[in-house]
């Protein structure tokens, strides 16, 4: 008799991150088999017990050459492969090669223009803007000192990426928030000499636990899945990665990513991001990733296992019914070094005790890399990653 694991084709992860772990959770238990691709041999996926990675040749310069790997390890294998990528260069990548890519694996990924808009900030926040939802108030770069000053705009601001793959070209954080025009000033002096993609945008009031993410799942037949989700903590605290999340179902914010994914046809993974202004009692657009999130595996927690819905829809198998409800269910996602990292460096600022700390994990469903089944990335974490070596030093 066939098992699910012999019958069935093989998931390809393009990008090996932690999401790319994450996602692995979500399939492996299924009896999936898993391979995956990445340049950066530092990244957690390599160590994974939950997928066979391969290294690929290093994008840019040899982008061809990964190209042409990522098709060759496609081509051995028997059937069809589902490819689900991982980080919005693999996502870029695609698209590049939409035709070449679509002639040996089954993906869904938005048309290349919705790519491209969602790449650039500013063509985002117009798009946003179009569906009806509420856009903080922003100048595309390249902008001066003195062009800001005369807006009168009050700190503090943030200076973002307007073309996030661009930015990375340069730049390891998210962006900066300034406090005050020195600040500012020496934040756009450091970006004007390596870039123009980037915009200067007021930043919504409140601290982290305003913000919300809506993780979603469209596809070309029409269905919706949504899972929302609450930030209690990122770290930076200001402008960071979510380090701890709470499930919190939202009608209002759903049908409000529900309008900008169907109006853009954002087919395949989108995450949502919204902030909620006390001020005028709105919640803002803030961004919008089109692949799969950071704590999807805690969305599978929580009754929706997006990577599986995506898997069958493309392996031509059937879907679950309608993912359950889950309004009164309680969950908490960790991402436990940069949370401690978190209380380590602000918790005099927050007035949070470690007990506190301890206690707001609670109840944890599903904690970033850590898995029984699969030990050794988050073993490679405590070891290696320089964000907790410098934990060590504090």
């Amino acid at each position: 008799m066939s098992t699910y694991r012999e019958k069935h084709p093989k998931a390809l992860l393009l990008g090996l991150f932690d999401t790319a772990i994450a996602t692995a959770h979500c399939l492996r238990p299924l009896g999936i088999r898993i391979i995956g691709v990445d340049f950066d041999l530092r990244l957690s996926g390599f160590s994974s017990r939950s997928l066979k990675p391969f290294l690929i040749p290093h994008p840019p310069e040899e982008e061809r050459k990964a190209v042409d790997f990522i098709i060759a390890l496609i081509r051995q294998e028997s059937g069809k492969v589902i490819a689900i990528p991982t980080s919005d260069y693999f996502v870029r990548l695609l698209s590049k090669y939409r035709e070449e890519f679509g002639a040996c694996a089954a993906f869904l990924i938005p048309d290349a223009d919705s790519i491209e808009m969602i790449i650039q900030r500013g063509r985002q926040f117009e798009a946003a803007r179009s569906a009806g939802l509420a856009v903080p108030d922003y100048l595309n770069g390249p902008v001066t000192l003195e062009r800001i000053i005369d807006m009168q705009w009050p700190f503090p601001l943030a200076v973002k990426p307007s073309n996030i793959i661009e930015w990375k070209k340069h730049f390891d954080n998210k962006g900066f928030v300034v406090n005050g025009p020195e600040e500012l000033r020496q934040a756009l002096s450091g970006v004007n000499a390596h870039t123009e993609a980037y915009l200067v945008q007021k930043v919504i009031p409140g601290d982290t636990s305003n913000n919300f993410e809506v993780n979603a799942l469209y596809l070309p037949d029409g269905r919706l899945i949504q899972h929302t989700i609450r930030k209690v903590r990122q770290y930076p605290d200001l402008f960071g990665t979510a380090t701890c999340i709470q499930n919190y179902p939202h009608e209002q914010l759903e049908q409000m990513a529900a309008r900008f994914i169907t109006e853009n046809k954002l087919y395949g993974f989108t995450n949502l991001e919204f902030k909620f202004s006390g001020a005028d009692q709105a919640y803002y657009y803030i961004e919008t990733n089109i692949r799969v999130w950071l704590q999807i595996n805690f969305s599978k927690s929580m009754g929706y296992n997006f990577a599986h819905i995506y898997y069958a829809y493309l392996a031509g198998l059937p879907i679950a019914g309608r993912a359950p409800e889950n309004k009164l269910k309680k969950g908490k996602w960790v991402d436990f070094v940069p949370d401690i990292l978190f209380w380590v460096k602000y918790r005099i600022k927050y007035g949070l005790s470690l007990p506190a700390l301890v206690k707001s994990w609670l109840p944890l469903k599903v904690a970033n890399l850590f898995s029984l089944s699969d030990p050794w990335p988050f073993l490679k974490e405590l070891k290696l990653v320089k964000r907790f070596q410098h934990l060590l030093k504090m």
